[in-house]
């Protein structure tokens, strides 16, 4: 677990890795103050889950990430108040003096864990995108009910307005069918409306333009 307590701020007890330091992983990963290391952060997640995740295959094909991954930290044997001692992992230093090494000494914080792939994200819902560590066996897309609640609200919207457009470009096709016999001086787009209200100029123009509706003739 990370130890803020002792023997140092940045310490990692590989006895005990838990919850905590999923949790440190995540800040970074979700960090506004410091999008670099965040995306660096991002990068390592995405390319290690991309390969199974399998640690192994990842760094077979990346000898450098590996050489700063074994580079990142040191043990340090910690005798404790009782009859037993614990081995820290404590920052390499100077190693920790870029975004990069900072990003790859927190990956490395992550694939020690042993609950590493507890972490999931980023959530599914398009305004959150955040990284989250998942509260039991079961996978989710999303880090909260309520950012599940809201990304279905907006499918359903979407799907609304979709079906109201199709709609639309019915009734707009069935009045230009009309206009092209009729005996009218309107042009198309004006008689359109006359004939169906809600629809605009700006629809018909922009549907248009778009390539939905074909700009008509009327039939000589």
């Amino acid at each position: 677990m990370l130890n803020y307590s002792r023997p140092n701020l940045a310490d990692i007890l590989i006895s005990g890795p838990n919850r905590a330091d999923l949790e440190k992983v995540c800040e970074v990963l979700n960090s506004e103050r410091d999008p670099q290391q965040r995306d660096e952060l991002r990068s390592l997640v995405q390319r290690w889950r991309e390969s199974g995740p399998n640690l192994k295959r990842m760094l077979a094909s990346d000898y450098t990430l590996e050489t700063e991954l074994e580079a990142a930290w040191y043990g340090k044997y910690v005798p404790m108040d009782q009859a037993s001692a614990h081995i820290y992992l404590r920052p390499t230093k100077p190693f920790h003096n870029t975004k990069h090494q900072l990003a790859v000494a927190m990956f490395a914080v992550l694939t020690l864990n042993p609950n590493c792939e507890q972490l999931a994200g980023p959530c599914a819902h398009s305004r959150c995108g955040k990284y989250f560590i998942r509260k039991g066996k079961r996978r989710t897309n999303y880090c909260s009910r309520l950012c599940c609640q809201r990304a279905s609200a907006i499918r359903h919207t979407k799907r609304r307005l979709e079906e109201e457009r199709k709609d639309k470009l019915k009734r707009a096709r069935a009045a230009i069918q009309k206009w092209r016999t009729a005996r009218t001086n309107y042009d198309w787009r004006t008689s359109v409306c006359k004939q169906e209200p809600d629809l605009t100029s700006k629809f018909l123009t922009q549907a248009v333009t778009r390539g939905d509706l074909v700009e008509p003739t009327r039939a000589v």
